[in-house]
């Protein structure tokens, strides 16, 4: 099932929605609006409100809306926040001024593959960070990241881009997490309590 991701992004021209019981369509700059909108409709139609039927209308939202910004509602969006930033700027830092080269692809391989079964695992921002993501690897730190490994998918517990992290030296890592103060609680299965 599919949620807006923010209540306060509106897809171009707005938001639609075609009442999938009556046929009547609505349309409106806010999502909560809208959904006030038809659910006053519905009441005073006699139609169903209770129930799972805001799940439903979210995700009947989305669908008649695919150019929307939403998300799966069993791994909601987590915003990026200045945290975020502040740790990718110093782990690129700390790559360069290590000396350490990308792991290799073996190991690559086996991170992105304990990441993409964690359940943990969500989307972090807006759409395109993960695009700004792997240039800024590219330009400052010389590592390329695959395109289609693992694309929009994060960690929900450090905010990182999963194809990107997974790239990094475990050590470099953990020391960021140290000098940042930082102690994530990462799932059980995860490479990073090696």
């Amino acid at each position: 099932m599919k949620i807006p991701s923010s209540p306060n992004l509106v897809p171009p021209g707005g938001w639609s929605y075609k009442d999938p019981d009556s046929g009547v369509p609505f349309k409106e700059a806010h999502v909560e609006a809208l959904l006030s909108m038809v659910r006053r409709h519905r009441i005073a139609n006699d139609l169903r409100v209770g129930g799972e039927w805001t799940q439903e209308f979210w995700d009947n939202l989305c669908t008649q809306n695919p150019k929307a910004p939403c998300s799966d509602a069993d791994s909601p969006e987590r915003p990026l926040n200045a945290d975020d930033i502040s740790a990718f700027l110093t782990t690129l830092v700390a790559q360069r001024e290590s000396g350490k080269q990308q792991v290799s692809q073996e190991v690559y391989d086996k991170r992105i593959e304990v990441c993409l079964a964690c359940p943990k695992l969500t989307h972090v921002g807006c759409s395109s960070c993960g695009a700004f993501g792997r240039l800024l690897h590219r330009v400052v730190a010389g590592i390329r990241v695959p395109n289609d490994v693992a694309p929009g998918k994060s960690c929900g517990v450090c905010g990182c881009v999963v194809s990107a992290k997974a790239a990094y030296d475990i050590d470099v890592l953990k020391a960021v997490d140290a000098e940042l103060g930082r102690n994530p609680p990462y799932h059980e299965s995860c490479w990073m309590l090696e």
